[in-house]
């Protein structure tokens, strides 16, 4: 395997210098029959992953073993870095390191060894975040090419000598290639009134001139100062509804954002993810829309009212890049569950990320806030000419697309009238008795996804189910973006404001796409599918 991994990173390599396509010219993602043309024809190429079962071709996962939550995301000269929870030994939760990848164009990564290690007195390198720190504010910076800036990481050491867990930093001075700690470690903590004191997200307040830190502790999170990144004082805490039973808060994310709909406005979004969500669904995501002034934090939604970023099953620990100079806000998030993560089995390697996502933030039509996702427009240079194009397809009963236009690696754009069925669903991953359901239930109002025959299931209790989120119609249609890529499913519907991201595992030949109409007659207005090109092909020796 170490043979077969040092090659693949040699090939790897050479191919990721010549593909940068941040350039390309790109738009949304939603429907647009142009393509992107390739060489294929010219070169042949090689998927060191092809023959892996499950394996994401266009999602990232590690090269072997497992993964779980990103870590430390950051632009810095050029490069998008993703650090994420990696067990480089097996696929176990322990010792924890933090792994590292990056990209030039937010969808082709380069695997770098490891950057983080466990430490024998302080304990597993548990999740946190990085920032550039481009004023030299923490002193650990040195000059390169006429500025001092580094790359600084905060994260959780947890167990250790004294069983628990404080708050500690690594720097690099080589663009994040190698890292050292920082010799008076840990820079804040351990707190005894907390067994869980971690996951650090740090921002660089810009109006007040300080770096700010959102750490969970417990059943609430905490806020600190500092001036320097070394030494951190406590300004305020936030704290959970008693009536909250979302089990622990985990992995903050805090950041200003503009409202797309009302101008010169920006509020500030404050996610969260908890272990135990509410609904039985297991761990995910929510978030509070408010104001951040004086080191406190002010939610102008309520804690009872739970705002979900994803309404899927698979969609945790969400993080967004520190230091992105085109004014988007991105992030992306380990597509799994603590309900049956432990159970997954998809060796050599376990663990995936999210589509990387531009975030928004609007208002709706009854003043309520919404977040608003999109998968990035860099996505769109990894898309083939369309397998099939459909439009005004009017569908009762049962219609099985044809074979040419199978697939378990693209993206499928749909615009739908529901009409006068009951139901209308669009199944995918179809053979013999396997198939994965995207539906709206026009008597309920609902969009639903339900995976209870969507291939293997039987791993844990808690992964067969259905799951439906309340959707208004807009004027009647409804309108998908889908991506398929061999274990995962994102779906996103309208202009991003509700989506649903779900774990699969179909049968290699479960490769059909089939629609389906309920109770009377649906309307598929426009349907297109999109082959979406392997991020891991490489020029064949």
């Amino acid at each position: 395997m170490k043979i077969f991994s040092a090659l693949w990173l040699a090939f790897g390599l050479f191919y990721l210098w010549g593909c940068d396509d941040s350039q390309k010219e790109s738009s949304d993602l939603e429907g647009d029959s142009d393509t992107v043309e390739t060489e294929e024809s010219a070169t042949e190429w090689l998927d060191p992953y092809a023959n892996q079962p499950w394996r994401p071709r266009y999602h990232f996962t590690p090269s072997e073993n497992w993964m779980n939550d990103p870590n430390g995301l950051v632009f810095y000269k050029g490069e998008y870095h993703l650090f994420y929870q990696y067990a480089p030994e097996g696929f176990v939760l322990s010792p924890l390191h933090w792994g590292h990848a990056v990209s030039t164009d937010l969808v082709h990564w380069e695997h770098l060894p490891v950057a983080i290690y466990p430490d024998d007195v302080l304990g597993n390198a548990y999740s946190g975040s990085a920032v550039v720190d481009r004023t030299n504010s923490s002193g650990l910076c040195l000059e390169d090419e006429g500025e001092t800036s580094c790359l600084v990481a905060l994260f959780t050491h947890s167990g250790g000598e004294d069983g628990l867990q404080k708050q500690s930093l690594a720097y690099s001075n080589d663009r994040g290639r190698t890292w050292e700690m920082y010799e008076n470690n840990p820079v804040l903590g351990p707190d005894p009134r907390w067994a869980d004191f971690r996951d650090p997200k740090v921002l660089w307040d810009d109006a007040n001139s300080r770096w700010i830190m959102v750490l969970a502790a417990g059943n609430q999170l905490l806020f600190y100062e500092s001036s320097n990144l070394l030494e951190w004082e406590l300004a305020s805490e936030f704290t959970r509804d008693s009536s909250d039973d979302g089990g622990a808060w985990e992995c903050p994310e805090l950041f200003e954002i503009p409202l797309e709909n009302r101008e010169n406005e920006s509020r500030w979004l404050l996610e969260i993810d908890w272990t135990t969500s509410t609904g039985g669904i297991g761990s995910g995501g929510r978030y509070f829309v408010g104001d951040f002034t004086d080191g406190s934090f002010y939610s102008e939604t309520s804690v009872k009212s739970v705002l979900r970023v994803d309404y899927g099953s698979d969609f945790y620990a969400a993080q967004s890049f520190f230091g992105l100079e085109d004014g988007r806000r991105i992030w992306l998030a380990w597509m799994n569950n603590w309900q049956y993560a432990l159970s997954v089995s998809t060796k050599p390697w376990q663990g995936a990320m999210s589509l990387p996502r531009t975030i928004a933030l609007r208002t709706d039509d009854k003043g309520l806030y919404r977040v608003v996702q999109n998968p990035v427009e860099q996505l769109r240079s990894l898309r083939g000419n369309p397998l099939i194009q459909l439009e005004n397809l009017v569908v009762e009963g049962e219609y099985r697309l044809p074979e040419t236009s199978y697939c378990t690696s693209c993206e499928i754009a749909v615009e739908l009238q529901p009409d006068s069925a009951s139901d209308c669903f669009l199944s995918v991953f179809v053979g013999g008795q396997e198939h994965t359901d995207i539906g709206y239930d026009a008597g309920n109002g609902t969009l639903y996804f339900d995976r209870r025959e969507s291939g293997t299931v039987d791993f844990s209790p808690h992964f067969s189910r259905r799951q439906e989120v309340d959707y208004p119609l807009d004027n009647g249609t409804l309108r998908l973006n889908v991506f398929l890529d061999q274990s995962t499913v994102e779906v996103f519907a309208g202009d991003g404001e509700t989506v649903l991201s779900f774990l699969v595992f179909p049968d290699s030949d479960s490769r059909g796409i089939v629609w389906q109409a309920n109770g009377g007659a649906c309307t598929v207005e426009t349907m297109a599918i999109y082959p979406m090109e392997s991020i891991w092909k490489i020029p064949a020796p």
